[in-house]
């Protein structure tokens, strides 16, 4: 053994890393976040190392090792004694039988505003999991780097498969209730913060939230008409009521939010993500939709003149159109919609109404439209494999059913 006394110091830090009565979890080495630059930097670092492993220790997933063993066993590993590079971390976490390792650094890059940057590593696949994620601070103080050290936390816990979990109580929950000059400063400053904030009932007409983190915020009756939410992370978020009207959500992420009776109409909901969102009785009139909306939920909401169809212009990368898998559009109204290529396959549109709707090339299969008005609607070249046409009006007056493939087998005729 020619290190004898180095493994016994590494024995020991093992042994100390996992909590007592931890459970067999994977672990997360969560080291020190460092910094380069002077006064008051040091003092920050450390109110965001002390904000991220309050909000991590708060997941049931996972384990995040003692702080003492982290910090002891980058000392053995950096030149400066904080781990800031993958190998690092890697040969640290690996030797404190961590699964994941995450480093995180506090910088004002050329004087240009403070950030916090975090990553992530998951050590047996060498995959980063978290690249370089950024939240702009804004200012130097403590409110603003224990703000960003709540959303990097959300962001780690998500890479490792962690569900979401509810704000905590208290001045640093981002689950109080803000007026709307401090969500203003707040985007001004990063966006840091409105992540589980309650924005319920604000006028924020017009407003940029672009990029914002929304997860889990609430915003039930708000006014956003004419808001940019583009590509905003809306995942779990509430917005039921809110009027939405000529809002830009476009490449947004809204899996999961609460859309019901909400106004979305003139909306662009370009390359969105709206899986199992739940948009009933929403109004989507003449509303941009190009998106994912597998198992969303549409109950009677409206979509009259939507445009929902592919656009030929922009196919560089493929076909992109809506997708409406397994969705249920139980009593939606899209009387003179455009769902040129729009995909249906497994969804439900009973006594859905589609007159005068444009739906060739459309994917119909096994899609139920049991009671459906269908008056004046195109079906050129959809397919109607296995689709479900009982009880369907205005079969006889639908354009292009000759063309439509796999027409027989569909099921077609009366309800009983």
């Amino acid at each position: 053994m020619r290190f004898p006394a180095f493994r016994l110091v590494t024995a020991g830090l093992v042994a100390l890393a996992r909590p007592a009565g931890a459970q067999d979890l994977p672990r997360l080495a969560l080291f020190d976040v460092s910094t380069r630059e002077a006064a008051p930097a040091p003092a920050l670092a450390a109110a965001a190392t002390a904000g991220l492993r309050r909000e991590l220790r708060r997941y049931e997933a996972f384990q995040v090792l003692d702080s003492l063993a982290t910090a002891a066993m980058a000392a053995m590993h950096a030149s400066a004694g904080r781990c800031a590079d993958p190998e690092c971390v890697r040969t640290a976490g690996e030797m404190l039988g961590a699964r994941w390792a995450a480093w995180t650094e506090l910088a004002n890059p050329a004087g240009q505003g403070w950030r916090l940057v975090t990553s992530v590593l998951e050590l047996p696949t060498g995959t980063l999991l978290v690249a370089e994620r950024k939240v702009q601070l804004g200012e130097a103080s403590r409110e603003a780097v224990l703000r960003g050290a709540q959303y990097l936390a959300q962001r780690i816990a998500e890479a490792l498969g962690a569900a979401p979990l509810p704000p905590l109580d208290g001045a640093d929950a981002a689950g109080a209730k803000l007026e709307v000059e401090e969500v203003k400063r707040r985007l001004a400053a990063g966006g840091a913060g409105l992540a589980g904030a309650d924005l319920s009932g604000l006028d924020l007409r017009g407003v940029d939230f672009r990029r914002a983190d929304l997860t889990r915020t609430r915003l039930a009756g708000a006014n956003l008409a004419g808001a940019n939410l583009f590509s905003c992370d809306l995942t779990d978020a509430v917005l039921a009521g809110a009027d939405l009207t000529g809002a830009n959500l476009d490449g947004a992420t809204l899996r999961r939010a609460d859309f019901r009776q909400a106004v979305l109409r003139k909306a662009s909901l370009f390359a969105t993500i709206l899986e199992a969102a739940d948009l009933s009785e929403a109004d989507l009139r003449e509303t941009r939709i190009i998106g994912y909306l597998r198992k969303a939920r549409l109950t009677g909401a409206r979509l009259e003149r939507a445009n929902i169809g592919a656009d030929p212009g922009n196919q560089s990368m493929g076909v992109m159109r809506a997708q409406f898998v397994s969705a249920d559009l139980s009593g939606a109204d899209l009387t003179g919609a455009n769902l040129y290529k729009a995909d249906f396959s497994y969804a439900r549109l009973v006594g859905a109404r589609l007159a005068g709707a444009e739906l060739s090339h459309a994917e119909l299969v096994a899609a139920d439209l049991t009671d459906a008005d269908l008056t004046g609607a195109t079906l050129a070249y959809a397919d109607l494999s296995g689709a479900i046409f009982v009880g369907a009006k205005g079969l006889d007056q639908v354009k292009g059913l000759d063309q439509a493939k796999n027409r027989d087998k569909a099921v077609m005729r009366p309800r009983p």
